[in-house]
Formats: structure tokens, sequence, C-alpha cells
């Protein structure tokens, strides 16, 4: 099977079904590095398959090999994994969605829908179902949908912080530009250590030219990870909102020193422009 990239990084990097670690200082997605990742997943399929030879009906390390075919990439292994594993056990709930979540970073989005709503069949208070088919819905611009699907997730667990990072790229998405920062902070008040909800938060007040807001936020950003070279662009966006054309090319600049490639461009257009 071919693996569909922009679904692929968009489970990995931007939702995470979920697993983003509410304490865990991050920059972007904060996924780690490429080639230990690789390594470590590479080690642990072995060692999982050695163990399925000799419990071939063991279905956790069917889902848990199939997990670790997700994460290398290898989708057509992981559907076979879960595919297995839906026959030993035809009524779990997360079985069907790890399902889904393969099909859903095949970009086969109606077998994807299919399979969640088989989860939410299996048990109606399964919420990642429910967020994966609003997630689903998003992908499609179905967007009445996928926020009836992420309200009803986070009503049956508001502790995930994944829930409110997707419903609030649902708002920017539909210019309810208020409503997602309300999740962009709620993001931040379960995973207060990432940069990642402020950096999000920010680029939001941005688009609701609440630039005070914006600039805090990424000021934030920068206290913890002084080169993260996005929220100095961020912050020149900001202080151009604000009317401060020297301070903005202050911050464009020391996005060109970290290498950020908006950088160059907007430097110029400041030039044509007599600011």
């Amino acid at each position: 099977m071919k693996k569909s990239p922009i679904a692929f990084i968009l489970l990995l990097a931007v939702s995470c079904g979920a697993t983003v670690k509410p304490d865990e200082p991050q920059k972007g997605s904060g996924l780690p590095e490429p080639g230990g990742l690789k390594v470590s997943i590479q080690s642990n399929i072995a060692v999982l398959t050695e163990k399925i030879a000799a419990e071939p009906s063991n279905t956790a390390l069917l889902v848990e090999r199939g997990d670790e075919y997700f994460m290398s990439g290898e989708l057509d292994k992981s559907l076979a994994d879960f595919e297995s594993a839906m026959k030993q056990t035809p009524s779990d709930p997360a079985v069907f969605c790890s399902a889904g979540e393969v099909y859903l970073a095949l970009a086969d989005y109606a077998q994807a829908k299919k399979l969640f709503q088989s989860a939410i069949e299996a048990d109606g208070a399964f919420h990642k179902a429910y967020y994966f088919l609003g997630l689903t819905a998003m992908i499609v611009k179905d967007y009445s949908e996928s926020l009836k699907n992420y309200n009803q997730a986070i009503a049956l667990d508001k502790t995930q912080p994944a829930y409110y990072l997707d419903r609030a790229q649902l708002y920017i998405l539909t210019g309810k530009y208020k409503l997602a920062t309300a999740d962009y902070s709620v993001f931040i008040s379960i995973s207060p250590k990432q940069t990642l909800g402020y950096m999000k938060r920010g680029e939001a007040y941005l688009l609701a030219k609440e630039y005070g807001k914006a600039l805090d936020d990424f000021d934030k950003v920068l206290g913890m990870d002084p080169e993260y070279d996005e929220a100095y662009i961020g912050k020149g966006k900001a202080y151009l909102g604000l009317g401060l054309p020297n301070e903005a090319q202050a911050s464009f600049m020391d996005a060109k020193a970290l290498g950020n490639p908006e950088a160059a461009k907007l430097l110029e257009q400041m030039k044509k422009e007599g600011k």
C-alpha cells in the first residue's frame, strides 16, 4: 500500500491521536529525532515479532506491533496486525480505532470513518473514536460534522490536549479565531511546558488582530526556546500590526539569523513598502 504523506504527517505531528504529553517541553510537535526513533521502533518490532511467534493469539502483542509499524510508516504491516487483532477481538473499540487511524493515514477516509463508527457502536463512550471522526471530517472539509464529533469527544474526556488543539484548528479554518484562542488556552492549561500551545495561540491572536496578546505569547515561546525562529516571525508580524516597524524589522532579522526562510521575504516586503 502507498502511504499518504500529508495524512500521515498530520496524524503524527498535528494530532498524535491525543498522545501529546501534558508536561513534556517541546518545539512544534515535539516528536523524537527521526534517527533514534527509527532504531528504537525497529528494535521493538523485532522483539514483538519473536513474542508473537510464541503467542500468535495474543491480541495485545498484535496491537502493540501494529502501533510500532504505524510509527515506522509501514502502514500495510500495521493494518495487517490490526485486522488480525479485529478477528480475534471483534468487539474491541480500541482495535477498530487503531485500524481506522491507518486508513486515515492512507487517505481512505470512507473506510476510516466506517471503523471509527464501529468503535462507537462497540462502546458509545469511546471518546477517541469521536475525536478521529472529527479529524476525518475536518480533512474532507465537512466542518459541521467535524465540530459535532470534536465536541462529543471533549464532552466525554476533557483532559486530552490534542482534542482542544484540533478543535482550535477547526475554528481557525472557519474563521472563529476567538474560539480558537479559547481552546488553545485550555491546551496550555493542560500542557503548560509546551511551546506549541503558546505558538498556536499567538498565531490565532494575529488572525484576530489582537496584536498585543499575540506578542505576549510569542515572547513566552522565546522564553522557553530562544532559538524558535517562527516565534520571531510571529513577533515581527505582531509589531507590524501595532504600527512598530523598527521592532518588526529587528524580529525578522533575528528570525533570519536563525535560518528562517520567510524572514528575508518579509524584510524585502517591508523595504518595498518603505517601512
